[in-house]
């Protein structure tokens, strides 16, 4: 749910070059260098997340596994989170099928969650069925469920099945599933929304940092109107 810092691919060939430069003295491949230090974070053992974030400036493909490793595997927090929007700034969709392996047998919802949060920026289309399943699994996470609900909107095909698992949600017992419901909603711009979105407008509970859910079916609403007016 937070917005990794994406470069362009012009900045990422004068990124690399500067790390080739500062990397010249030990004779070694910079990727290499960067990848040997995110195996150290895979095992927990290294005390800084710098070559994770590195992987994700330079946009290293030759990371992605290790990174995945570290986003199932790591015990913070914070590597965990890295981990993912590394990933994402990456942006290789030959993540997708680890990454589902993480939706699916992981035993960390925070693994879960930034596996979800992964596959948003991937919108890749054999992620669906699973994303649509978590969100449909009362006995995931209410976190791990909304990221996927959220992770649903970038998806580059919605079937019929997609749209009611999120209408569904956007009624859901969990608040922080019906915002995010609501989210992915306004993103579809979906007109058969617009009776289940009115009716959270009265849902003024609060979700951490992200507002009211009745703050998020209003925006739907007018992306929805917005959309209609459109000749």
């Amino acid at each position: 749910m937070r917005q990794p810092g994406l470069i362009l691919p012009e900045q990422g060939r004068i990124l690399r070059a500067r790390q080739a430069r500062e990397a010249g003295d030990s004779g070694r491949d910079p990727e290499q260098i960067c990848l040997d230090l995110i195996k150290f974070a895979a095992t927990g053992i290294w005390p800084t997340d710098q070559p994770i974030v590195l992987a994700g400036k330079f946009r290293l493909r030759c990371a992605v596994e290790p990174l995945v490793s570290v986003l199932r595997n790591a015990p913070e927090y914070s590597i965990v989170w890295q981990a993912a929007v590394a990933l994402a700034s990456i942006g290789s969709r030959c993540a997708t099928r680890p990454l589902l392996g993480v939706l699916r047998t992981a035993t960390s919802d925070v693994a879960k969650q930034a596996a979800a949060y992964v596959l948003r920026y991937l919108a890749d289309a054999r992620a669906t069925t699973t994303l649509c399943r978590i969100v449909a699994r009362r006995e995931e996470a209410a976190s791990v469920r909304a990221e996927a609900a959220e992770a649903l909107g970038s998806a580059p095909r919605r079937r019929a099945q997609t749209v009611e698992v999120i209408l569904n949600a956007a009624m859901d017992e969990s608040p922080e599933v019906r915002l995010f419901a609501a989210n992915c909603l306004g993103v579809w711009r979906l007109t058969q929304a617009i009776p289940t979105l009115t009716s959270l407008l009265d849902d003024d509970t609060v979700v951490g940092s992200y507002g009211s859910v009745s703050d998020e079916a209003r925006a739907a609403l007018s992306s929805i109107a917005e959309r209609n007016r459109r000749p």
